[in-house]
Formats: structure tokens, C-alpha cells, sequence
């Protein structure tokens, strides 16, 4: 085994045999998650502490066992945004130059209403009676109910994901990274819903 010395810009870059196109615009946004976790797999083998040890200084390209280490870590936070969609979206806008974190905190609190950056009136719309339809639940099985319907929205917003970054129009994958990260925050807020101890939307 020998180990490639070089600069990682790019998560896409740490899997050259699954994403060989790199990110979108010249490859796409969608993958295999089946073939990323094997690549996955295979490079992190490569890193395990018994087999770094065996190394020759030839074989380590001069790196030593904490740059390897720290590769090993690169590799691993690189697997795991890859593999979820909405941070994968943001580490591609993120590489192109485009911000999505300035108005997270909006974004996290869902009581604070509409996520900054969406101006689509019917998402905003959309919006407001989720909120609505989460302040009004009383049962379990109304919260469930409000899980499928919010997990239709969140494969919507990777379609639309992978349509814009098809086409490359970054704003409009910009404002569908937004309402994404929203709608995944709904998501984890219905998963903490517990009738008479907590309301995920507190005005």
C-alpha cells in the first residue's frame, strides 16, 4: 500500500472511483450510497493503526503517523457529508463560493417562522401551516401523519437539488439547500414532539 500526498479541496476528491466526475456542475448530485460506503470502506482499511505502523517511509510519502491519523478523520467527515444530501449540497455551494450558514440559527429555531433566503410564496405559505399544524397537534398520530407529509417535502427539495445543480443555477440550489435544512429541522422537531411536554414551535 502506498499513500497519495495531496491537497484535499474537495470532498468528491477523497472517492475518485465513485465520483470520478467530481462535484456538479461536471458530475452529479446524485450517487450510489451502496458504492460510496464500499470505496468508503476500502480507503478507511488503508488507515487502520496496525497497517500505518507496517508503513515504509517510502510507502508514508514522508507523512507521519498524525498526518496519516488526520487523514484517516478527513476521510471519515468526508464519507459523512457526502452521504447526506442537504450537507452535501452545502459543501458544494460552499466550494463554489456561496454561504448557506449565515442565517442557520434562523433556520434551526422553527418558531422564529420562514427560513431567510425562500421567497417562494407558495413554500412560505406551505411554511406557516406546518407551523400551524404542529402548535394544533394533540396525538401521536397526527404528528406521524405530519412526518409523511414533511418526508414527501424533503425528497421534493433533493429533486430540486439535483435539478438545479444539473443546470448549474446555483441560487436556485441556494434557496432549495435552505428550505431543505428547514424541512430536515421540521423533521428532528416532530421526532421531539411529546404531547403536553413539548411543542417544537414556541412563539
Amino acid at each position: 500500500m502506498r499513500i497519495q500526498r495531496r491537497s484535499m479541496t474537495s470532498f468528491y476528491s477523497y472517492f475518485p472511483k465513485t465520483l470520478p466526475d467530481g462535484a456538479p456542475p461536471k458530475g452529479k448530485f446524485e450517487l450510489d450510497p451502496r458504492a460510496l460506503r464500499n470505496e468508503f470502506l476500502r480507503l478507511q482499511s488503508q488507515y487502520h493503526p496496525d497497517k500505518l505502523r507496517q508503513l515504509t517511509e517510502e510507502q508514508r510519502q514522508g507523512m507521519s503517523m498524525e498526518e496519516l491519523e488526520q487523514r484517516s478523520a478527513d476521510l471519515n467527515k468526508a464519507y459523512k457529508a457526502l452521504c447526506d444530501p442537504l450537507q452535501r449540497a452545502i459543501h458544494i455551494l460552499q466550494n463554489r463560493g456561496i454561504d448557506v450558514d449565515e442565517d442557520k440559527k434562523d433556520e434551526e429555531d422553527i418558531s422564529s417562522g420562514p427560513p431567510k433566503g425562500v421567497e417562494d410564496m407558495e413554500a412560505l405559505m406551505e411554511i406557516m401551516e406546518v407551523h400551524e399544524a404542529i402548535e394544533e397537534a394533540t396525538e401521536q398520530s397526527q404528528i406521524e401523519s405530519l412526518k409523511e407529509e414533511n418526508a414527501k417535502r424533503i425528497e421534493a427539495s433533493i429533486k430540486e437539488l439535483t435539478s438545479a445543480f444539473a443546470s448549474d443555477d446555483l441560487d436556485k440550489a441556494k434557496a432549495a439547500t435552505i428550505l431543505l435544512r428547514y424541512w430536515t429541522n421540521i423533521h428532528s422537531a416532530l421526532d421531539q414532539w411529546e404531547a403536553g411536554k413539548f411543542n417544537p414551535v414556541n412563539h
